[in-house]
């Protein structure tokens, strides 16, 4: 309807912008390299919390899914539109993996036009979403009421003046098309398309008594807080919140955070993060011989990722947890498909039940599930280097450097054991810091074939020990991955390591060594709250650090 080629030369301006990254801000980059009041509290008002600068964020395809299903009621599947997207510390919505290019403006374009075109044929859809018909003599006062209220959801915020008469004169500008319709599809895709819709537009309001630093608007901390705990835009109701003040302070945050964390969409966000955390997207393209894993099937696959997201959501939504006992918790949830792979009871009924692990069960805790063993195994070889990196990079965030270029392969001809394999690398000068702090990590989950099947002996009947070490830590040798997890569980590595996941994604960058107290006053708290996770999220979103953010003093320096 001739608004494609404008709308798309704004968005391709505004994208170049967000290339740059800051706004207001300075030279720095985004990051180089319940209950529990009183916790929440002292993190939001420690005193030594320096906020990054602000970066304007692009919506991920998962994040524009979601917004576009809960605002306009789109279900269609719409990631077949969007170009490749990659992830940066493990988390998608990394703004520095997002940029923006000519193919995904297109994507938008057409987006927009078939979610448009999508809410007017659809009669419930329609009634629903516009909320008036823009038809005739009806028209006009009803595009400007859609400006009004499909539009403050758009955009996240009431429209300006100014962006209210740009976008009147779009749709005007199709008044005497033969499709009566025609104003009001090009007014939603002119909604769909604009930048604000696009990105989350953060400028803030200066804080007078703090020279160098402004605090997010209410509105701007309900899209925070939305698309952290929710995955998706705010709803009417913490608009409404934000129109009011209600989220101008760290306690009116609070607040409405532990209602959100109430809502069921806040247990889709949050295990999102918490699969992204762990890794367990790479299940997805896991593959075994059906020669030598007769029972490995898609559903198994399938069943694997789901025990291990109940596991995750019992230890983060049920009262009373401490989340880090999900390391070395005697009980997980199969069905009965798992439960033979396991070599447990089948369990009563068709879905996923409780069962309780005996003292002397293999299994103990998320390192013993299925998804996570086979995830971090090579496709046709047990791999310690990949579990033992796993260790590193996902509960203490020490992440062990890629291997240099030039190393020799290992040599296999002569069959060893896989230990005996790797102490090639370890005995390299060149790659035994890393290898070392790897390697015995890994050793320890030998016991567990690449498909999580636990054995006592490998495939040429040569005895396994599961004899591992955790270097860098006391008392660094272990036997089988749950003495690993009982060690795991009460380093300070390890809550500190959770916090700097969680600010990874809910900033949408990488850690910097600024947001070294951050993850200090974040933990204590974490810590002082039993380790309960909800607490903890609470207590960030209510910080200084997620609502205000530096800005260039006078002079720019």
């Amino acid at each position: 309807m001739g608004s494609n080629g404008l709308l798309s030369l704004t968005l391709l301006v505004a994208a170049g912008a967000a290339c740059t990254g800051v706004i207001g801000g300075d030279d720095e980059q985004p990051g180089a390299g319940g209950g529990g009041a009183a916790g929440a509290a002292a993190a939001a008002s420690a005193t030594d919390i320096d906020p990054t600068s602000v970066y304007l964020r692009r919506l991920n395809a998962r994040e524009y899914q979601q917004t576009v299903a809960d605002v306009f009621g789109e279900t269609a599947d719409l990631s077949k539109e969007f170009p490749p997207e990659s992830a940066l510390d493990g988390y998608d919505n990394n703004v520095l993996a997002l940029p923006a290019s000519g193919p995904l403006v297109e994507a938008y374009a057409n987006l927009a036009t078939q979610i448009a075109k999508g809410v007017l044929t659809s009669p419930t859809r329609r009634a629903k979403i516009l909320g008036c018909e823009p038809r005739g003599a009806t028209r006009a006062s009803c595009l400007d009421s859609i400006l009004t209220t499909l539009g403050r959801r758009v955009f996240r915020r009431p429209l300006t003046t100014e962006e209210r008469t740009d976008l009147l004169a779009l749709a005007n500008a199709a008044a005497s098309d033969p499709d009566q319709d025609a104003p009001a599809q090009l007014l939603l895709e002119g909604l769909l398309q604009s930048s604000n819709f696009l990105y989350r537009v953060e400028v803030g309001e200066p804080l007078a008594d703090k020279p160098g630093r402004s605090r997010l608007t209410g509105y701007e901390v309900a899209s925070r807080l939305s698309y952290f705990l929710w995955g998706s835009a705010p709803d009417d109701a913490l608009l409404d919140a934000a129109g009011k003040s209600e989220l101008d302070t760290s306690a009116g945050v609070e607040k409405s955070a532990r209602a959100m964390l109430g809502d069921a969409r806040a247990k889709k966000a949050v295990s999102n993060f918490q699969q992204q955390w762990l890794g367990l997207g790479r299940l997805g393209s896991v593959s075994r011989s059906a020669t030598y894993f007769p029972k490995w099937t898609a559903t198994l696959k399938t069943s694997m990722a789901e025990e291990t997201r109940l596991l995750l959501e019992d230890f983060t939504f049920r009262d009373g947890t401490a989340f880090l006992d999900l390391l070395t918790a005697k009980y997980s949830f199969v069905n009965s498909e798992l439960a033979a792979h396991y070599g447990l009871p089948a369990p009563s009924g068709t879905g996923f039940s409780k069962v309780n692990f005996s003292a002397t069960d293999p299994r103990a805790g998320v390192l013993t599930h299925a998804s996570l063993l086979t995830a971090y195994s090579q496709s046709e070889t047990l791999s310690p280097i990949l579990r033992g990196k796993f260790i590193r990079d996902v509960f203490t965030c020490e992440h062990p450097p890629p291997p240099p270029p030039g190393v020799a392969p290992i040599n296999e001809a002569t069959p060893t054991s896989v230990r005996e394999k790797l102490e090639q690398h370890r005995t390299n000068p060149a790659c035994a810091g890393c290898h070392n702090a790897m390697d015995p990590v890994g050793f320890g989950f030998e016991r567990y074939d690449i498909v999580g099947a636990y054995r006592t002996a490998d495939s040429q009947g040569r005895p396994l020990t599961g004899q591992g070490s955790l270097e860098g830590f006391p008392n660094p040798g272990f036997v089988g991955p749950e003495e690993l997890a009982t060690r795991l569980r009460e380093s300070p590595k390890v809550s500190a390591c959770v916090i700097q996941n969680v600010v990874r994604f809910a900033m949408g960058r990488s850690i910097a060594p600024t947001d070294a107290p951050l993850v200090a006053a974040q933990d204590e708290a974490f810590r002082k709250n039993n380790l309960d996770f909800r607490s903890m999220l609470v207590a960030f979103v209510a910080s200084d650090a997620f609502r205000t953010f530096k800005t260039t003093p006078a002079g720019g320096q």
